[in-house]
């Protein structure tokens, strides 16, 4: 991983595809993928990209950005940039988990994408401490039901059922944690970060 020294900032722009991390990058660099793609327009196309399992380190900041791809969450280590659009189980995966973070310690970030029980799973793991960092909103309880806190929205029993509800009740999730995240505070080493924001054109992250 590269690394930041006083004169000059590197980061490595990370979005999340099939449970790990993805780099676009040019061809014939060391160690990157061949991938085939055709977009939703129909149009055929190759990229390369640097396929990494997980990153380690500090979350200095996290923010919602509104961009040419759409809204994303931007997670910000000392040497990464993680891109993860916020309408999908990755984004209130690790968003429901953020809460519960120590920010002054090194965390996990470890995205995954498999099936179970015939269901599909999607989210992202993070661990501190050898620890797996819980849902700061939803929890478990003794008799096997559910309680949602800090304001979290409710499922609608009587609606639950009907058609487009649950979409409906997702993007009211995402808009909700959008929220909570703009409200947290982060480590003043984030300042070594937001020096370089202009500098930054997020539109030309390869999404």
């Amino acid at each position: 991983m590269p690394a930041i020294n006083d004169n000059k900032q590197s980061f490595e722009y990370y979005r999340i595809m099939r449970g790990k991390l993805a780099r676009k990058v040019e061809e014939g660099t060391e160690g990157a993928k061949k991938r085939e793609y055709t977009t939703p327009a129909g149009v055929e196309g190759v990229t390369f990209e640097i396929i990494k399992d997980a990153w380690v380190g500090k979350i200095y900041g996290v923010k919602i950005k509104d961009t040419d791809y759409g809204q994303v969450c931007e997670v910000r280590f000392g040497d990464a940039i993680i891109n993860i659009p916020t309408s999908g189980g990755y984004f209130q995966s690790f968003a429901t988990s953020l809460k519960n973070l120590d920010l002054s310690k090194e965390v996990i970030f470890r995205p995954y994408d498999f099936e179970s029980e015939g269901k599909r799973r999607v989210g992202v793991s993070l661990k501190q401490d050898g620890k797996k960092v819980e849902n700061a909103y939803v929890i478990k309880q003794e008799d096997g039901t559910f309680k949602n806190l800090h304001g979290y929205p409710m499922v609608d029993e009587k609606k639950k059922n009907k058609p487009g509800y649950w979409k409906i009740y997702f993007a009211e999730v995402a808009m909700f944690l959008c929220d909570e995240i703009d409200k947290m505070t982060f480590p003043r080493e984030m300042e070594r970060i937001e020096a370089i924001d202009n500098e930054i054109d997020v539109n030309s992250i390869p999404f």
